[in-house]
């Protein structure tokens, strides 16, 4: 089932309760799932609704980097993909907004779907150069943790991460957490607390970091970044 959404730009804020500061302390990625005609989550038919204008040139991202972290979800560990399908008018402002995917937390959804009423983008053209109205699908990636903030982030907010994503994603195994590939990315970037070689970090760290998470929930005063790096081969 789909969620749609009409607001004004002035009303975005309020409506989603979000702080603009914290829109720039996680990272939230925009990517355009599909360019028009629109296709959903499935992959199916765009609805009838949808522009039957033949489109020789797609629509362009212009203001798209409004997309912020609601505070109340950074806190309580909410992370996840949140895709929208939406109408983009001639002239380049959003409308019907769409939910189609949700990343599990109200919160995110509400502000993904609060700030794509900002969005804007250069209309689609026709075969005569003339705007048309029509329809795309763009995910928002909301994720807490940065190549720079992972080495200081606390045990304690990795416990609170953890506790979110088993509830949410209870069918899932904890390497899906967004903190399980952005530590191994750093680790074999050479940016990790180990000196390991690259064969004996892939082989050590799924076992690596469940240990991790173990001394986080034992050790909550603690860094993660410190306790993964005790389970890492030449660290120990």
């Amino acid at each position: 089932m789909t969620r749609s959404l009409r607001a004004s730009p002035a009303k975005a804020l309020a409506l989603a309760g979000i702080s603009r500061a914290t829109g720039l302390i996680a990272l939230a990625v925009l990517t355009m799932a599909s360019p028009c005609p629109a296709r959903t989550a499935e992959g199916t038919a765009p609805p009838s609704s949808a522009p039957s204008v033949a489109i020789k040139q797609p629509p362009r991202p212009l203001a798209t980097g409004f997309r912020p972290y609601p505070a109340e979800a950074m806190r309580d560990g909410h992370q996840g993909l949140v895709r929208l399908r939406f109408t983009i008018k001639v002239n380049g402002q959003t409308d019907d907004i769409e939910l189609i995917t949700s990343s599990r937390s109200p919160a995110l959804d509400r502000a993904a779907m609060q700030a794509a009423t900002v969005w804007r983008f250069k209309p689609a053209m026709d075969a005569n150069g003339q705007p048309v109205a029509s329809k795309a699908v763009q995910d928002v990636v909301y994720r807490k943790d940065s190549e720079d903030s992972l080495p200081s982030k606390k045990c304690s907010e990795l416990n609170t991460d953890l506790a979110w994503f088993k509830t949410a994603y209870a069918e899932l195994p904890l390497s899906k957490m967004p903190v399980y590939d952005l530590s191994i990315t750093l680790l074999l970037d050479g940016s990790g607390p180990t000196s390991g070689t690259e064969a004996e970090i892939k082989a050590e760290y799924p076992q690596a970091f469940e240990r991790a998470l173990a001394r986080c929930a034992a050790q909550p005063d603690g860094l993660y970044w410190d306790a993964l790096k005790r389970e890492l081969p030449g660290k120990r």
